[in-house]
């Protein structure tokens, strides 16, 4: 089946614009709680892919000798200004995630080395099931001070 639409409102060259706002609370020496808000605009020659993001997260930090945990969650919420004219709908997704990481300084007794870890999920839901994603992530990394 050949698919023919008017792809106009398709065109993904854009401009865009982020900002976010985030604060650390100290709870106690070794622990902090950061929220944080942000948002995009991102603005494409087509209006099908130009959207509003909004989002949010909070992220709890602690510190126990050499060794820092962190353990975050994310909400976003994307809202497109056209129908896509494939879907014949005008896209709407909701997204959320959580990541764990893990921070060790001078890794094995080497001096300035440092070591990261981190895992995480993430998955969108969209009013256009196919754009619906779910995703994992695993991360390491070592890291040299000067």
């Amino acid at each position: 089946m050949l698919l023919t639409t008017d792809t106009a409102a398709l065109q993904r060259d854009a401009k865009g614009f982020y900002g976010g706002v985030s604060m650390g609370i100290p709870l106690s020496n070794t622990t902090f709680l950061e929220p944080a808000l942000f948002y995009q605009k991102h603005d494409a020659d087509g209006d099908a892919v130009s959207f509003n993001r909004y989002g949010g997260s909070l992220t709890y930090m602690m510190m126990v000798g050499e060794h820092r945990f962190s353990v975050n969650g994310e909400y976003i919420h994307t809202k497109y200004d056209a129908a896509n004219p494939v879907f014949n709908k005008t896209q709407k997704d909701q997204g959320y995630g959580f990541n764990l990481g893990y921070e060790r300084e001078e890794i094995m007794g080497m001096k300035n080395w440092d070591f990261s870890a981190t895992a995480g999920y993430s998955e969108t839901q969209s009013n256009i099931s196919f754009f619906d994603a779910e995703g994992y992530f695993v991360g390491v990394g070592l890291r040299y001070r000067f």
